[in-house]
């Protein structure tokens, strides 16, 4: 079996080096370039084509986001781990809405990046080390209260007309955050959106119904 082939991007010298000699000692991994900013690194990925980029997500210039874009937008196949110090769900959310594989605090990299570029190269996706909060909540932080809302009445298979029935807004709005919804989460099918919802434990919604229906406020202005 060939090693995993990495390239590694990140402007601080000291990361960069303890990185590459993390990935040095490291018998199944082969570390093919490195360098310091995303326009040295794109001009390598495109030579060495790597199995694996280790990027900085914070850099001067083109950002690692924008690296990920360049790198999607030329076709390659390289699969994008992300370097952070930042720990916010947004981030997190961020930057696997532009396509990375997975997130790795920087402060956690020496335990968990190893094992995390293996799991990547095996087709997982969606990762994240053990101090950033799992993808699932990061997707559910993104969100409104009623966006929440919304998505559970989704999730649990109810149409448009009964989500605004319960939650007690119109049909148009409930459309409305649907829409919201599917735009934050990069999703285009509703089958996509029960999924998310179910993967952040928003499947909770109440099918029940209850003792008193209040028409939403569109079809009480029709009666």
């Amino acid at each position: 079996m060939q090693p995993i082939s990495v390239l590694i991007v990140d402007d601080h010298q000291l990361m960069l080096e303890g990185i590459a000699s993390l990935l040095l000692s490291t018998p199944d991994i082969r570390l093919v370039a490195r360098a310091q900013n995303a326009r040295d690194a794109l001009e390598l990925i495109k030579a060495h084509r790597p199995d694996i980029v280790v990027a900085d997500l914070s850099m001067p210039g083109v950002s690692g986001l924008d690296l990920i874009q360049q790198i999607k937008d030329i076709g390659l196949p390289s699969r994008v781990v992300m370097l952070t110090m930042h720990r916010t769900r947004l981030t997190v959310h961020e930057a696997f809405s532009v396509g990375a594989e997975a997130f790795v605090l920087k402060s956690d990299a020496f335990e968990d990046l190893i094992d995390i570029i293996r799991r990547v190269y095996a087709g997982e996706s969606k990762l994240t080390s053990k101090g950033l909060p799992p993808f699932e909540a990061s997707i559910a932080s993104t969100l409104s209260p009623r966006e929440k809302d919304v998505l559970e009445g989704i999730a649990a298979g109810l149409s448009n007309k009964e989500i605004s029935r319960r939650l007690a807004i119109s049909s148009k709005t409930v459309e409305t955050h649907r829409s919201r919804i599917m735009q934050k989460l990069n999703v285009t099918k509703a089958t996509e959106l029960v999924r998310e919802a179910m993967r952040a434990g928003l499947g909770n919604f109440d099918t029940t119904p209850p003792f008193t229906v209040n028409p939403p406020p569109d079809e009480q202005k029709r009666g």
